[in-house]
């Protein structure tokens, strides 16, 4: 096992349809591009090489 070079946290959200959805709120959904029920979520991941220029 390697030790990370990094850590990646970012948010990601879930559009939610029906009515089994309890508690979720109206609110912008990157996943639907606008606003909508949607559950938003923090991820965070572990990367060893560093992408981009």
């Amino acid at each position: 096992m390697t030790t990370p070079k990094l850590w990646v946290i970012e948010h990601v959200s879930f559009a939610t349809y029906g009515k089994a959805s309890v508690g979720v709120p109206h609110q912008y959904c990157g996943a639907a591009g606008k606003r909508a029920n949607c559950q938003v979520a923090i991820s965070s991941r572990s990367q060893r090489h560093r992408r981009g220029p």
